[in-house]
């Protein structure tokens, strides 16, 4: 069995307490190598914090710092290192599936398939979306293609990228949408999560929160559920409403398809 060492146990067994000193001896010079690279890797300044005591014993170590001198040389300004920049590339976490379920797609029906291909499609605009912040005074033709890319990382199998960045492209060059991603005043929110009374966990597409004025923004890809659509917006304007009490609240609902808006006021 493991024995946890103690150093009473060294009155007990010459055997034990040779241990312990092999073992206290390895762990000293542990620790010394430890101080050796810490002291040692400095390039410019190096700053050594040491306690006064240690538990209820005076720290020995404080004996190696003179009192006297405390410090040594004088603060210089150092000139800035350029540091090299990788690209971020993002990872997406590992999933647990079913492959007993997945075989199931081998014999899907097409009217199923269809709409899966549709929620898949769905998706993936509403992340590209999410990586396009405030888009004023930026090259909204880059900004989209680095958006789409990072999407790829999550949806490698999807093939209508082009149809994607299409679509997008016309809603960013469209007026009536343009207020929504060129902004000149306000804050961004995008992907927010908000919380009600009961506890329910809702998710925005696009908040924008200006001197007076909150705008709530919705993305959808069909019109085929337009009046939950705009209850599930007027709730999200209740929950609101508390957060921003003197602020005037608005939600938009942009379907995606047809570039089409409603316009929900408070």
């Amino acid at each position: 069995r493991l024995l946890y060492l103690r150093k009473i146990y060294n009155y007990y067994s010459p055997k034990l307490a040779r241990l312990y000193r092999e073992e206290y001896l390895n762990s000293f010079i542990d620790e010394l190598n430890n101080l050796y690279v810490a002291f040692t890797r400095a390039e410019d300044e190096l700053y050594i914090f040491s306690a006064e005591n240690v538990g209820r014993r005076r720290n020995p170590a404080v004996l190696l710092l003179p009192c006297e001198k405390r410090e040594y040389g004088k603060p210089e300004i150092y000139p800035r290192k350029d540091e090299e920049i990788y690209p971020v590339c993002e990872i997406p976490g590992g999933e647990y599936k079913d492959w007993i379920e997945g075989l199931k797609d081998e014999f899907i029906d097409k009217t199923v398939l269809k709409e899966k291909e549709s929620i898949v499609y769905g998706e993936v605009m509403h992340m590209v979306l999410s990586y396009l912040g405030n888009l004023y005074e930026k090259e909204k033709s880059s900004v989209l293609n680095e958006a789409i890319e990072k999407v790829k990382i999550n949806f490698s199998s999807f093939d209508k990228y082009r149809e994607v960045k299409k679509t997008i492209s016309i809603l960013l060059g469209k007026e009536e949408f343009k207020r929504f991603f060129f902004l000149k005043e306000g804050s961004l929110f995008q992907e927010l999560e908000l919380v009600d009374r009961s506890g329910n966990t809702y998710r925005l597409d696009r908040l924008i929160v200006k001197e007076d004025t909150v705008w709530l923004i919705d993305y959808k890809t069909g019109k085929g559920k337009k009046e939950e659509d705009i209850q599930q917006v007027k709730r999200y304007i209740s929950i609101l409403r508390e957060i921003y009490p003197g602020k005037k609240l608005q939600g938009f609902i942009i379907y995606l398809d047809d570039y089409s808006l409603i316009t929900i006021y408070e």
